[in-house]
């Protein structure tokens, strides 16, 4: 069964879609989570301004990831969309060419998301160190 582009591009958003609003709800359950299990005189010393700070480094991290894995599934949808334009002959070396380029997304996007829960961890921690 062949979908149309139309379709293919409904379920891309739908999936994006998806993925962020569940980043997002978890993002702020854990930081809620965190933030109600800290004491109430270290909560009263943290400026709203550091608080700030912490949830837009968590609502970044969750942004990377989605547009990460909106490449990857983008990029894997143009390999295979590509392979079938082609002579026999170029069909591999098409494919493997689109399949490295989505998963050098998909790495760039963990790297990403790598450096952005180490930042968020290091704020969070400096947050709780001076207040």
């Amino acid at each position: 069964m062949s979908r149309t582009k139309a379709e293919i591009a409904l379920v891309i958003v739908g999936g994006v879609a998806m993925t962020f609003f569940l980043g997002v709800l978890g993002t702020i359950s854990w930081m809620t989570y965190l933030w109600m299990s800290l004491p109430l005189d270290v909560r009263a010393r943290i400026p709203a301004a550091k608080r700030n700070a912490v949830l837009a480094t968590a609502v970044v991290v969750v942004v990377v990831g989605v547009a990460g894995f909106a490449a990857t599934v983008v990029g894997l949808l143009q390999a295979f969309g590509a392979v079938s334009h082609v002579a026999p002959e170029e069909k591999a070396a098409r494919l493997a060419d689109g399949i490295s380029t989505a998963m050098t997304w998909t790495t760039a996007a963990l790297v990403a998301q790598l450096v952005g829960v180490v930042g968020g961890f290091v704020v969070g921690i400096r947050l709780l160190r001076l207040s």
